[in-house]
């Protein structure tokens, strides 16, 4: 590995698709925000050119970057010891797709007190999956929920990319969203809302996920997402 300082100097630099995949890593994915940023680094002006300062900053950034290091390894070894220990596990191992890194995470955003939420829909708003619709008259409008808890969601709409792979409905379901012509974005959010209808089931009687008896679930209603089933199952487009 070829180790870069982390220098004004070496960020502008950088060539733009190296600075793009750092934003990739860090879950920054859409282009115009991307390159609005890459813009902004190109165009702007170092605040100092004093070798000390800039020297005793990037050994103070390189410190940081180290104990931030050692603690989030710290946390993984630890999440990984207790999550297995704990009695709703089971529920949220069972999900497809979520793995070692986010059946943890859905586990502390629902708890363990049953009547923490009353129903999927308290869940959905919470975390912000759920818009926020405001009718006046004969207006009606959908807009992006603020007032959230962002982690939340984030947890949420990660899981629906990466069931995409895993589970056959939620992949039909995504094909039926984008056939109808939403966004990739969009389909996914709808895919975060049902799944969270889902697993609140799950969790509320505390049992494991059947994919195959949703899927009978689904012909016995004869669910129009039955007719997606040919796409093949897909992997997050990202």
């Amino acid at each position: 590995m070829i180790y870069v300082s982390p220098t004004y100097d070496t960020l502008k630099n950088a060539r733009r698709d190296t600075i793009a995949n750092v934003y990739h890593k860090l879950k920054c994915y859409r282009k115009s925000a991307i390159e609005k940023r890459i813009v902004i680094i190109k165009e702007s002006e170092p605040i100092t050119t004093d070798l000390i300062t800039i020297n005793s900053s990037v050994l103070e950034a390189e410190l940081y970057v180290n104990i931030l290091t050692c603690l989030n390894r710290g946390l993984d070894q630890k999440i990984a010891e207790l999550f297995p220990t704990h009695d709703d596990a089971f529920i949220f191992e069972s999900l497809p797709g979520a793995g070692a890194a986010l059946a943890p995470r859905i586990m502390c955003a629902l708890g363990c007190n049953r009547k923490h939420f009353n129903n999927a829909s308290e869940i959905q708003s919470y975390s912000g999956v759920a818009p926020v619709r405001i009718s006046s008259g004969t207006s009606f409008v959908v807009k992006w929920r603020y007032g959230c808890s962002k982690y939340l969601r984030q947890t949420f709409i990660e899981f629906a990319k990466a069931s995409l792979g895993s589970s056959m409905w939620a992949a039909a379901y995504y094909h039926m969203q984008i056939a109808r012509g939403k966004s990739h974005q969009a389909a996914v959010r709808a895919l975060a809302f049902k799944w969270i209808r889902i697993i609140f089931r799950c969790w509320q009687k505390k049992e494991r996920y059947d994919e195959m008896k949703y899927l009978q679930s689904l012909q016995k209603n004869k669910a129009p997402l039955l007719e997606y089933f040919g796409y093949k199952q897909v992997k997050s487009p990202i």
